[in-house]
């Protein structure tokens, strides 16, 4: 997460708080095929994809008052694979400005690398 500043306690947002919350999120996929989504059926579910759907499903959380007041402004999730595959989805959080939620077509930028030796 960022914000422009840290808050009176000098901190961005409280760990534990985010901590249970990415739990959270992340429990909605544990053990399961992402094919069973019936919302997913259909696409390349890919890193990147995943990625996004984590974001998108952490900032909707946090809209509804997960992490208290605290606003931040934007939030970066990152899903690694191994060491040398992983991706990464950064887009606007919370109290950005231009946000959408509910559109796959966020202001945002990915990123994936892949090394194969």
């Amino acid at each position: 997460m960022r914000r422009d500043a840290l808050d009176a306690d000098g901190i961005i947002c409280d760990i534990g708080r985010s901590l249970d919350l990415l739990k959270t999120v992340l429990a909605e996929f544990d053990y399961r095929s992402l094919d069973e989504f019936a919302e997913f059926r259909g696409r390349n579910t890919t890193r990147e994809f995943l990625a996004c759907e984590v974001h998108k499903r952490l900032v909707r959380r946090i809209e509804e008052g997960a992490l208290g007041s605290q606003a931040s402004t934007s939030l970066r999730v990152v899903l690694r694979e191994n060491q040398v595959a992983w991706s990464a989805y950064d887009a606007p959080g919370p109290e950005g400005k231009g946000i959408e939620t509910s559109s796959d077509n966020l202001r945002a930028s990915a990123s994936c690398v892949q090394y194969w030796p």
